[in-house]
C-alpha cells in the first residue's frame, strides 16, 4: 500500500504505471488496508505495539553484536553495512547454500546503465515477517553472525 500526494495528473499517471508494472495486487492490499483502517483500528494498534517491540529488540541485538546499521523511521527494515565487498555475490554463493540465510543484497537497489548491478557492502534486513513472540529474531542474527565469521 502506498500513498502519493501531488498534482492529480501526476497521481493518476503514477497509479496507471503501478497497475502496468505490478498488476492488480495493489488493489487487494488497498482494499484490505481500507477495511483495517476503518473497522479494525484496535487490532492494528495491537499489532503496531508488538512490532515496535520487535524493532526495539532488533536494534538491541544489532548494537550487542556491533553491526553497523541504519534504521528506517517508518518501518522495521534496517540497512546494514557488512565487511563484505559484494553482498549480492556473497548471498548467492555463500549464505544461501551454507547457512540457509537469504537477505536482500544492497546491490539489488543499485543499478548502473542497462540494469547492471553495482557492488555493495550493504544488505536490507526486514524483520517484519518475524513473529514478535518467538526467539526467531535472535536465531536469525546468530546465523548472520556465523555467516559473517565464515566469510572472513
Amino acid at each position: 500500500m502506498g500513498a502519493a500526494v501531488a498534482d492529480a495528473q501526476l497521481v493518476d499517471e503514477f497509479y496507471a504505471d503501478t497497475l502496468s508494472t505490478v498488476g492488480v495486487f495493489s488493489n487487494v492490499v488497498e482494499l484490505t488496508m481500507a477495511k483495517l483502517l476503518t473497522k479494525g483500528y484496535n487490532t492494528l494498534e495491537e499489532h503496531k505495539q508488538k512490532y515496535l517491540k520487535l524493532k526495539k529488540n532488533a536494534e538491541k541485538l544489532l548494537k550487542e553484536k556491533a553491526f553497523k546499521y541504519f534504521p528506517s523511521s517508518s518501518c522495521i527494515t534496517f540497512w546494514m553495512k557488512l565487511p563484505v565487498k559484494d553482498t549480492y555475490k556473497w548471498i548467492n554463493e555463500h549464505t544461501i547454500k551454507r547457512h540457509s540465510l537469504a537477505t536482500v543484497p544492497g546491490a539489488f537497489f543499485l543499478f548502473r546503465n542497462s540494469y547492471k548491478l553495482v557492488k555493495s557492502d550493504r544488505i536490507r534486513l526486514g524483520v517484519g515477517s518475524v513473529d514478535p513472540d518467538t526467539q526467531r529474531l535472535t536465531e536469525g542474527f546468530d546465523v548472520l553472525e556465523k555467516a559473517l565469521k565464515a566469510a572472513r
